[in-house]
């Protein structure tokens, strides 16, 4: 698994908690990657150093949102860069 198929998963979870009141970014969460085969290094990284990987990511993580914005039409309320600042700012 690539980083930015994580981006993709990490946006719509983000996402979906604007349409369904039962997930909630409001307490910490724990994200738990299972992958059938080994993640790409750069997956590693992102978990152990998040912090300092993440801002050198901004355009990666932006076409996560962008992506997860279009592909799902419960979506579509938020405009594109919106949905990008929400994603960013969780």
């Amino acid at each position: 698994m690539a980083l930015p198929a994580v981006f993709r998963e990490m946006a719509k979870l983000v996402r979906f908690t604007q349409v369904n009141s039962d997930i909630s970014l409001a307490s910490r969460l724990t994200c738990i990657l299972a992958v059938a085969r080994g993640p790409a290094r750069p997956v590693f990284d992102y978990f152990a150093r998040h912090a300092e990987v993440e801002p050198s990511k901004d355009v990666v993580i932006r076409a996560a949102a962008r992506e997860v914005h279009e592909s799902y039409a419960t979506l579509s309320y938020l405009t594109e860069q919106d949905a990008e600042r929400l994603v960013l700012d969780a």
